[in-house]
């Protein structure tokens, strides 16, 4: 008979039989593993994600295939605000690819990315940009967040695919947002929860609740320190707008929609010309857009949250489908 002692004196577990610790530490393991999934969202509810792996997220969007009709360029708000299954609903048998990143900005680099995404041969192409003052500014020119994703080994991929509950769980907490949980829920004040869902064509959807519509805001008065808008890049989109419309793209221009108060300070601190910009987008053969900020609801003040992204990529799919078909129509004459 196989007999061990376990000393309560020590807690020495030298006695235990090889399987038998195994079998202790890995129910340990499965404990900790329950209880930090459990607690996690009690005290730090900050961030829930839901949609799709966002491994898989971002990995199908940064080595698409080159099979996408209609293509959206642009920075966060572009990313957070433009569902492409959208404008596929109003064109049948057309893909779009939302193809925006975080910090994203608009210059040579992206464009030549974008490219390689669209369908090759004939028939109508799109290319859609979210004019923000931050897409063509000093930092954005680094597309650091596309690099970012870029650079990750296949190894770092794989090992956050198949391990990404436990990476969810074991994320360190933070302690400042746990600080301010404690101090909500102590105060009787409901904790705020922010939510992050990922879908497919490229389409990140946020909301809160409660809502922090002013979240974002004071960020934009330091944003453009050190940070200006790069003329050059201005003229780089121009020369591209040229060149696509050239090879009969149709190339579409919009404001992403955001608070009020941020889209003053933003011009403000910019010293963004809108006007002139369009005048010289139009005079390149693209086509501006307007739409009204103040008619969406943004989850921070500067991204619109899910419900307005979706009104609001209705309302833009409209005319992008109206402008996509007399182009078709244009073509089939000539």
């Amino acid at each position: 008979m196989n007999l061990f002692i376990f000393n309560f004196k020590n807690m020495s577990m030298t006695n235990i039989p090889h399987l038998t610790k195994r079998f202790l530490l890995c129910g340990t393991f499965i404990c900790v593993c329950l209880f930090l999934e459990d607690i996690r969202p009690i005290l730090q509810p900050h961030q829930i994600t839901l949609g799709k792996n966002p491994v898989l997220f971002w990995t199908d969007k940064i080595s698409a295939l080159p099979s996408y009709d209609i293509l959206f360029l642009g920075d966060s708000r572009t990313l957070c605000g433009i569902d492409p299954i959208q404008i596929e609903k109003q064109l049948p048998g057309v893909q779009a690819l939302n193809f925006a990143f975080s910090g994203g900005g608009l210059n040579p680099e992206l464009y030549q990315l974008a490219q390689e995404k669209i369908r090759p041969g004939p028939g109508n192409r799109m290319v859609v940009l979210g004019i923000t003052p931050q897409s063509l500014t000093k930092h954005a020119l680094d597309n650091h967040h596309y690099h970012d994703l870029q650079k990750k080994q296949e190894w770092w991929w794989m090992r956050t695919l198949h391990l990404y509950g436990l990476h969810g769980i074991f994320e360190p907490f933070k302690l400042p947002l746990l600080v301010n949980t404690l101090k909500l829920m102590l105060s009787g004040k409901e904790v705020p929860k922010s939510f992050q869902e990922f879908h497919p064509g490229g389409w990140l959807a946020l909301w809160a609740i409660p809502p922090q519509p002013g979240r974002n805001i004071a960020i934009y008065d330091q944003k453009f320190v050190n940070n200006p808008i790069l003329p050059e890049l201005e003229e780089a989109l121009f020369a591209q707008t040229k060149e696509w419309h050239k090879k009969g793209w149709q190339i579409i221009s919009f404001r992403p929609p955001a608070e009020p108060d941020l889209i003053h300070l933003e011009m403000v601190k910019s010293h963004f010309n809108e006007q002139k910009f369009i005048q010289k987008f139009q005079e390149a053969g693209g086509v501006w857009l307007n739409f009204t900020s103040g008619t969406y609801h943004t989850y921070d003040g500067d991204h619109l949250e899910k419900k307005s992204a979706i009104q609001f990529s209705q309302d833009l799919s409209r005319p992008l489908a109206e402008l996509f078909k007399e182009h078709d129509a244009l073509r089939a004459k000539n």
